[in-house]
């Protein structure tokens, strides 16, 4: 077999079907670009399937029946003009092709929730009492007590009444204190491990999309002898782990990937399947691609580079944009909770599409553990400026779906957490509604709690898309 034979390039193509039935084919990398449809979602019932594409002789095949082109869509970032072309070109890969015996190792590439081994750029988290905190962190806290004593990284507000330094990683033109991996860009650094899909080496062509809400993202090893050759040859998708004699740099040593695949977290060029919950608001339906996404601590990027938009990590108020920007409600920029509770400018002072604030509302949540026990009946909340009871009807006055942006400091300044109204938890907003917030607990990113079990909350804000 010729040289020119030899299979140049490996893709993974999404198949799925539209709303009228028909097939959709969405190749990532194809012709060097990330398929337009990145941010597609599927619901968990719908059939999914990641098929592997080869290139040779600037033609793609598959094991799969040819398609007539008006029967089937292929997605990439090539003009309309060429999407029959590419259509043609995926021939059916049979007996008589080049490849008859190939073997392919399909990979899960799935991020830590945490530093699995504890290592952190923060540099407090040596302390001993701070080393069962893994957490992806782009932040640390410089925080001092009434006597100028460094009580760092506390979260607890009480414990550190003294001024607090927020000191963000050199990408984020802060104080440079991270990045001491090079590489790492300033930015804690997210890992990855590979689940084999399967068994090694099989025959598999094709493989199901994971069906449960989350996002996925798949990879495969391809080995081959060329006809006529004596020796195997191993080409890999984007994502695969290294290979044994990969020389590692230090970022690759620690993510597990290809430097090419990696840039502040995974490359939109991994294929990836994003599937969405079953709720019937598509603000929290999307709300659960992000399941098995890491928390991050000052999650960071340029807007289009985001970590969340590119579903790497998130911290508490970029969850809330991210979701909203996946399914098209806004095009804010990522800013922190407070701003985004506050006002309708971006932090380079630009006017952006912000969250509307439906009711401002001043609470003062009754303290759960002194005043309101589990075994007792919710405790209505009540507004701060004249103890009136808070009467707000869910379907009239707020919605799940809603914002929610919390005060825990209890000095008027400023908002320091946001969550989403999952569930109502009754006709009434009160301390049993059920919200849902990033929140790191030990690989998880994501919880779903009652504002009875949400902490002590002094002033609350609701708003909406």
């Amino acid at each position: 077999m010729g040289k020119s034979n030899l299979v140049t390039n490996l893709y993974l193509a999404v198949v799925s079907q539209d709303e009228k039935g028909e097939t959709v084919v969405r190749i990532n990398n194809y012709q060097g670009n990330v398929t337009p449809a990145a941010k597609v979602m599927f619901g968990p019932k719908d059939p999914v399937n990641v098929v592997l594409v080869l290139e040779i002789k600037n033609k793609l095949y598959w094991r799969r029946p040819r398609y007539h082109t008006k029967d089937l869509t292929i997605e990439t970032l090539a003009t309309p003009a060429t999407f029959a072309v590419a259509a043609n070109l995926l021939n059916p890969i049979a007996s008589a092709s080049p490849v008859p015996e190939a073997r392919m190792t399909w990979y899960r590439v799935v991020p830590f929730m945490e530093h699995p081994d504890g290592r952190c750029n923060d540099p407090y988290r040596t302390l001993p009492d701070q080393r069962d905190r893994r957490y992806y962190t782009n932040v640390y806290i410089e925080s001092y007590d009434a006597h100028g004593v460094d009580v760092s990284p506390n979260f607890d507000p009480a414990h550190r009444p003294g001024p607090t330094r927020y000191h963000e990683g050199s990408a984020l033109g802060g104080a440079g204190t991270f990045g001491k991996i090079p590489g790492s860009s300033g930015l804690d650094i997210i890992e990855y491990q590979h689940q084999i899909i399967g068994t090694e080496r099989s025959q598999v062509w094709e493989i199901d999309a994971d069906k449960d809400p989350g996002t996925y993202r798949y990879a495969v090893s391809f080995f081959y002898t060329p006809s006529g050759a004596k020796q195997e040859l191993t080409l890999h998708t984007r994502g695969c782990p290294l290979d044994p004699d990969h020389k590692a740099n230090a970022v690759e040593k620690v993510t597990h990937l290809r430097s090419a695949d990696y840039n502040a977290g995974i490359s939109r060029k991994v294929t990836r399947v994003l599937r969405k919950g079953q709720r019937p608001e598509p603000y929290l339906a999307a709300l659960e691609v992000f399941n098995n996404v890491p928390w991050i601590f000052g999650s960071s990027g340029d807007q289009t580079e985001h970590q969340t938009e590119r579903l790497i990590g998130f911290d508490c108020a970029d969850l809330l944009v991210g979701v909203a920007r996946l399914v098209g409600l806004t095009k804010c920029n990522y800013v922190y909770a407070d701003l985004l509770a506050r006002s309708g400018h971006d932090n380079t002072g630009k006017r952006t599409t912000t969250p509307r604030v439906t009711k401002e509302i001043l609470v003062r949540c009754p303290d759960p553990l002194a005043q309101n026990p589990k075994d007792s009946p919710p405790a209505p909340l009540t507004y701060v400026s004249d103890k009136s009871v808070v009467h707000l009807k869910f379907g009239v006055d707020i919605f799940e779906g809603d914002l929610i942006f919390c005060e825990w400091q209890n000095d008027g300044k400023k908002y320091d957490h946001s969550t989403i109204i999952w569930e109502a938890g009754g006709d009434e907003l009160s301390l049993a509604t059920v919200v849902k917030c990033a929140h790191w607990e030990k690989g998880t990113s994501i919880k779903a709690e009652s504002l009875q079990d949400f902490g002590e909350t002094y002033r609350i804000r609701i708003a909406h898309w």
